[in-house]
């Protein structure tokens, strides 16, 4: 059983004051440096879980990057929304970084979006295997 991570115990807890839609901001436009368009971004709540969610391409991929908001053990939902948008930016700008000298498909890799509607890293080893195809196809342009 997977033990319960609380977002004081992470990285970048209280680190920051700013507002989560300015490190999302961020994030947008990190993904625009690389020729990515944002298609889509939500924030939702259900159940006492939450997330953020991006949806862009790049060079006619699709990609959706969900980030989950740890629970807070000592009741701060705000300071863990700052936190996971905070999170978010900071592991999109690592891989515009790889993207930058691997290119995008490679860097962004666990949300590239295959035709079932999951997402790499959410997709069984069974379903990778039957894209497998599809993931090693370069596409015309912009790939390194």
């Amino acid at each position: 059983m997977i033990e319960m991570v609380y977002a004081e115990d992470v990285n970048y807890w209280l680190s920051s004051n700013a507002a989560p839609d300015t490190w999302i901001d961020k994030t947008k436009k990190l993904i625009a440096s690389v020729d990515g368009v944002v298609q889509g971004y939500m924030f939702g709540e259900m159940e006492g879980r939450a997330a953020y969610v991006l949806t862009f391409t790049i060079n006619g991929d699709r990609f959706r990057l969900s980030w989950p908001v740890l629970p807070s053990r000592t009741g701060k939902p705000l300071a863990a929304q700052r936190q996971a948008a905070t999170m978010m930016y900071h592991d999109v700008k690592s891989r515009v970084v790889a993207a930058k000298v691997l290119g995008p498909r490679t860097a962004f890799i666990p949300w590239l979006l295959l035709p079932g509607g999951h997402t790499v890293a959410e997709s069984s080893a069974p379903e990778l295997v039957e894209q497998i195809p599809r993931l090693m196809a370069l596409p015309a342009g912009g790939e390194r």
